[in-house]
């Protein structure tokens, strides 16, 4: 199984449920909702590899439910910036611009 080009994670995980519960039906108890979420992770496109990576690394399959990792990679999907748009200086900046000198405590110094 695995990730069909151009569908999304909303898709592909209600087709991985959906097989779930056709193996439940037939009394196949080999797949449980464990297993779901490590295929998941093992079968994401690279530009989610790196947050799969993450979430095998650090959480706990046995308390993570296939919607907290739909969750997850779906917020991927949020924070991307469209490709005619790139992030600028000044949105880095400090609101602060009075013109004074400031010491590196961002306090202005006194004369």
């Amino acid at each position: 199984m695995a990730f069909k080009p151009g569908e999304d994670i909303d898709d592909f995980v209600l087709h991985l449920n959906s097989l779930q519960q056709q193996l439940a039906r037939f009394s196949d108890t080999s797949i449980d909702k464990e297993r779901v979420v490590e295929k998941l992770l093992h079968v994401v496109p690279k530009k989610y590899m790196q947050l799969a990576l993450s979430i095998e690394t650090l959480l706990d399959f046995t308390e993570l439910t296939i919607e907290e990792v739909m969750g997850c990679l779906k917020a991927v999907d949020n924070r991307e910036l469209p490709q005619s748009r790139s992030p600028s200086v000044a949105s880095f900046s400090s609101p602060r611009s009075s013109g004074s000198p400031a010491s590196a405590s961002g306090r202005r110094e006194r004369p």
